[in-house]
């Protein structure tokens, strides 16, 4: 999970230029430099974080699956976009190597409740 740092990228209402970027703090404490819009992302958090997406109108190019979901894959709150959504492995043991192949400029994913190697990612 990133944790945005406060200075922004353009001026406020603007929207970002392709190819810029944005300077974030993850959870390890550790300055990363992130696309200002990012249009490949991978969520490793299937539940709030794929909803929320949806929610703001990206649709994650990849995402963990959740086998508590009724479907065995995404929350059914967006059927109307989960076929697009490649399954990167189950919430906890996700494949690094699938999360890779999408070639992701964001990957997002909340620490607490998954052992992740971040160094990897």
């Amino acid at each position: 999970a990133l944790l945005p740092r406060a200075r922004p990228v353009a001026a406020q209402g603007a929207t970002p230029e392709a190819g810029t970027t944005r300077l974030v703090r993850d959870l390890t404490g550790r300055e990363v430099e992130v696309p200002a819009a990012p249009i490949r992302v991978v969520a490793l958090d299937p539940g709030i974080t794929v909803v929320h997406l949806v929610d703001l109108g990206i649709v994650p190019v990849g995402a963990a699956t959740d086998d508590t979901n009724p479907n065995g894959r995404f929350s059914p709150v967006i059927d109307d976009v989960s076929a697009g959504i490649a399954d990167v492995g189950l919430v906890g043991s996700v494949s690094l190597e699938q999360v890779a192949a999408l070639r992701p400029d964001l990957i997002l994913f909340a620490t607490p409740y998954q052992d992740i190697p971040v160094d990897r990612l």
